[in-house]
């Protein structure tokens, strides 16, 4: 029994002592946004649970946050690049790689939607792009009950849309912040 808690505890200080070196490196420009994206998303949705992402290649400059409620998830992906003119070329290529429709009002300096009823938006904002994907399961909201399979559909889309919206919002306001 001793030597199997002493063997745990070792693995504990082991993963403890590595966790740090394996983490993700993010620029102190992505730190500082990812710090006021959270306090401006925590402030005013206390109720979404945070979490942060990594990208598959652990040495890349890009930020990946989550955020969840019930029934609810939104990935937030920002990619900083060179200039806003390399940046420009990216989401365009990216938005006709997924043709993407363009929005007349957007979020930032130019921005796309995509994706299965639009859950999905990518917009530049100077040198980065932000890409939003929101995935939300009103049908079992208690609002959904007794509606239409149509009308579960329109509902489903409308909160996507609105999720998306308000969270590019957070993104936007966040990157403007000194």
């Amino acid at each position: 029994m001793r030597k199997s808690l002493i063997t745990v505890f070792i693995m504990i200080v082991i993963v403890g002592i590595l966790r740090p070196a394996l983490a993700q490196n993010l620029s102190s420009e992505l730190s500082a946004l990812a710090e006021k994206l959270e306090r401006s998303i925590g402030q005013d949705m206390a109720e979404w649970k945070h979490e942060r992402g990594e990208p598959v290649a652990k040495d890349s400059d890009v930020l990946i946050e989550y955020w969840r409620a019930p029934r609810r998830m939104v990935r937030i992906v920002v990619v900083p690049h060179r200039s806003a003119a390399e940046a420009k070329e990216a989401l365009q290529g990216f938005a006709r790689e997924k043709n993407a429709v363009k929005l007349s009002q957007g979020h930032g300096d130019e921005s796309y939607s995509w994706g299965i009823d639009t859950s999905e938006v990518a917009f530049r904002k100077g040198r980065l792009t932000i890409y939003v994907s929101v995935a939300a399961d009103t049908d079992r909201d208690p609002e959904s009950k007794g509606l239409a399979p149509a009308d579960r559909a329109k509902r489903r889309d409308t909160e996507q849309q609105r999720l998306r919206g308000e969270f590019a919002k957070h993104v936007t306001d966040s990157i403007d912040l000194p």
